[in-house]
C-alpha cells in the first residue's frame, strides 16, 4: 500500500512538471521575423482585379458589346440578301419513277455496299436570279449528329497523313484503336487486312456524284464543277497527305496495297475506285467531310463551279436559266430521317448565310442594351455600397492573417507591434 501510493506521487509530480515546461515554452514562442515579413503569408497582397466596377465602365463595356453584336446582326442580315438556290433531292426518282431514297434504304447494304443497287435520278430546276461567282456547290444533311464523340474519335491522324505501310520493315502500320473498334464491327469478313481509309467518319462519307448542264435553248450544255480549291490550305499541306506510291490511278496502285487493306465495308468497289481516282486522301471534298459539324445541319462545299462555258452575257456565275442535276444517289439518309439538299451560292472569305448565328447576335446585343437601364435604376451604385459599410463583400480587405492564426489556433494573446517585421514575444 505504501509502494503505490508513492509511486502515485511520483507520477503527480511529473505531471505536474511537465505542465510547467510546457507553460514555460509557450510563453517563450516567438513569431518569426521571415514569417512576419511575407506579404504572402500574412495575406496582405493586392488582388489583381477587383470585382467593384465604376458606372461608366460597366456602361461603356455594355454599349460596346451591344454594339459589336449589332453590327454582326446587321452583317449577317445583309448576307441574307445574297441569291442562292436549294434544291431537295432526298426523294428524287429514277427514269421509272422509282424513288432512289426507297431502293437503298435495305440497312444489310449498310453492312456490305457492294450489294447497294445502283440509282440515278434527275432533279430540274430553275434559277430566277444570278447568282455571281466564284459560285460554290454545297450539300445540306438534316438530322445527321457527326458530333457524337465516338463517331469524332473514329479516325486515325497518322493514317490520313499517308502513313499506312512501314517501307523500311515491309509491313503495314496497324491504325488506332478507334479505327479499329469500328471496322470491326462492320467487316463481314474477319481477316489481317486493315480498312484504308479507317474508321467512322471516312465510311460515311458522302459519296453522291453530280453532273450540272444548263438548257440553252437548244440542247444540254454540262457545267463542269472543279473539285480543286474547296478544301484549307493547311489541310492540302500538313493534314492529309497520300501514301508513298500512291498514284491516282486504281489500276496502277502499288502491289502491297491488296495484300493489308481493303475498302470500308459501306463502300461500294466503284465508289472506292472513284475515291481513290479523284486523289485519294488528297480528295479535297473528302477533306471537308473528315471535319465534323459541331450540330445535326451538316453543310459541306464540294465543288466550284466553272463559268467558262455556263453561257452567261457579261456575267461570271451561275446566271439566270433552266438547269439539269443527274445525281448517282449513293448516301442514304432514310435510316436517321434526314434530308439532303444541294446549295448553290457565292463563295466569300467571310463564309455563306448563316441564319443561326445572326439570331444570336441580335439576342446577345438585345441583352446587352437592355442591362444598361436595369444596371441604372435597379442595382445599388458603388458609392451605395461604401456607404452602407459592405464593400468587404466584394473586395478582401488587408488582413493580418497570420497573428490571426495563432491567435485562434494556440488560444493565445499576441501584443501589438508597431514595427513591422519585428520580434515579439506571445504570451499567455
Amino acid at each position: 500500500m505504501i509502494n503505490n501510493s508513492e509511486h502515485s506521487d511520483n507520477e503527480h509530480n511529473k505531471n505536474e512538471k511537465n505542465e510547467h515546461k510546457g507553460e514555460e515554452s509557450l510563453e517563450t514562442v516567438k513569431v518569426p521575423s521571415k514569417f512576419a515579413k511575407s506579404s504572402f503569408k500574412q495575406e496582405k497582397l493586392k488582388p489583381i482585379a477587383k470585382p467593384i466596377y465604376s458606372d461608366l465602365f460597366v456602361s461603356l463595356t455594355l454599349v460596346a458589346a451591344g454594339a459589336i453584336c449589332l453590327a454582326g446582326f446587321v452583317f449577317l442580315l445583309v448576307k441574307e440578301s445574297d441569291p442562292d438556290r436549294h434544291i431537295d433531292y432526298t426523294h428524287c426518282k429514277n427514269g421509272l419513277g422509282e424513288k432512289c431514297s426507297d431502293i437503298i434504304k435495305d440497312k444489310s447494304y449498310l453492312m456490305n455496299g457492294d450489294l447497294m443497287p445502283v440509282c440515278e435520278c434527275e432533279v430540274h430546276f430553275e434559277i430566277k436570279k444570278d447568282i455571281p461567282a466564284p459560285t460554290g456547290l454545297y450539300v445540306v444533311i438534316t438530322n445527321f449528329l457527326q458530333n457524337h464523340r465516338l463517331y469524332a474519335e473514329s479516325k486515325d491522324e497518322d493514317q490520313l497523313r499517308g502513313l499506312i505501310y512501314n517501307h523500311k520493315l515491309n509491313k503495314p502500320v496497324s491504325p488506332n484503336k478507334h479505327c479499329r473498334e469500328f471496322d470491326d464491327s462492320t467487316q463481314l469478313v474477319k481477316d489481317a487486312k486493315y480498312v484504308f481509309p479507317c474508321g467512322a467518319i471516312a465510311s460515311s462519307w458522302f459519296s453522291d456524284r453530280f453532273l450540272l448542264t444548263k438548257y440553252d435553248g437548244t440542247q444540254n450544255i454540262e457545267i463542269v464543277l472543279n473539285a480543286k480549291g474547296v478544301a484549307r490550305k493547311s489541310d492540302l499541306k500538313y493534314s492529309f497527305l497520300n501514301p508513298k506510291g500512291f498514284t491516282k490511278d486504281y489500276s496502277n496502285r502499288p502491289p502491297w496495297f491488296d495484300k493489308h487493306f481493303k475498302k470500308p465495308a459501306i463502300w461500294r468497289q466503284q465508289t472506292f475506285v472513284d475515291w481513290w481516282n479523284d486523289g485519294g486522301l488528297e480528295n479535297e471534298a473528302f477533306m471537308n467531310w473528315m471535319h465534323i459539324s459541331p450540330t445535326s445541319y451538316v453543310r459541306k462545299l464540294l465543288r466550284i463551279v466553272e463559268t467558262s462555258n455556263t453561257k452567261c452575257k457579261n456575267f461570271k456565275g451561275l446566271c439566270e436559266g433552266k438547269y439539269t442535276l443527274t445525281i448517282k444517289y449513293n448516301f442514304e439518309v432514310s435510316s436517321f430521317g434526314g434530308r439532303k439538299t444541294i446549295y448553290f451560292s457565292t463563295i466569300k472569305p467571310h463564309g455563306s448565310k448563316n441564319t443561326f448565328l445572326m439570331i444570336i447576335f441580335a439576342i446577345l446585343s438585345g441583352l446587352a442594351i437592355t442591362l444598361i437601364p436595369i444596371m441604372f435604376f435597379s442595382l445599388p451604385t458603388r458609392r451605395e455600397i461604401m456607404n452602407s459599410g459592405s464593400e468587404h463583400m466584394f473586395s478582401r480587405p488587408e488582413v493580418d492573417a497570420g497573428p490571426a492564426l495563432f491567435h485562434e489556433v494556440l488560444g493565445v494573446k499576441i501584443p501589438h507591434s508597431s514595427k513591422q517585421g519585428s520580434k515579439a514575444d506571445i504570451k499567455v
